[in-house]
């Protein structure tokens, strides 16, 4: 009986965990170049990329930034050729690092085409990076919600 009781309650608090960490996603097209499923509470808002901002590219390149401020995630976009498969993953780590300076480790997964760094330190303040390239498209999605940054990054579509 209490063997049974306890299974019960295993599995009450295993669907509670999962019904609260659950976010409802949408498909949502940024500009021409790729959609991605975002939650459906989203507000995502271009950044500007220029000069000012810290960002000098020729017209001939795209690179925008977008950011969700409700949820803290943000959107990379860039179509630079000198980003490709053999060198975003450089890229991905130095993204990582430049956002994480306090960390010296992650864990880092392959998931299809899509290169996932999570901190090893866990919190509020260092988020997780999902990176995917293809060609001279690649997207990376941030954010301190890991489970919604992996979730978001597996579901890029390039147009």
């Amino acid at each position: 009986m209490d063997k049974k009781f306890i299974l019960i309650c295993i599995v009450a608090l295993v669907l509670s965990v999962g019904a609260v960490s659950a976010v409802n996603l949408e498909n949502k097209n940024f500009d021409d170049a790729f959609s991605m499923k975002v939650p459906k509470n989203s507000n995502f808002a271009i950044q500007a990329t220029n000069e000012s901002a810290g960002f000098n590219f020729s017209s001939n390149v795209s690179f925008k930034m977008y950011v969700d401020q409700k949820n803290q995630i943000i959107v990379l976009y860039s179509d630079v050729p000198l980003i490709s498969k053999d060198s975003a993953d450089f890229v991905y780590q130095k993204m990582f690092q430049s956002m994480n300076p306090n960390l010296d480790s992650c864990y880092e997964t392959q998931i299809g085409e899509m290169k996932y760094l999570k901190p090893v330190k866990e919190s509020s303040t260092n988020p997780a990076l999902a990176g995917i390239n293809k060609g001279n498209n690649t997207v990376m999605v941030a954010g301190t919600n890991y489970d919604l940054v992996k979730d978001m990054g597996k579901t890029v579509e390039f147009k």
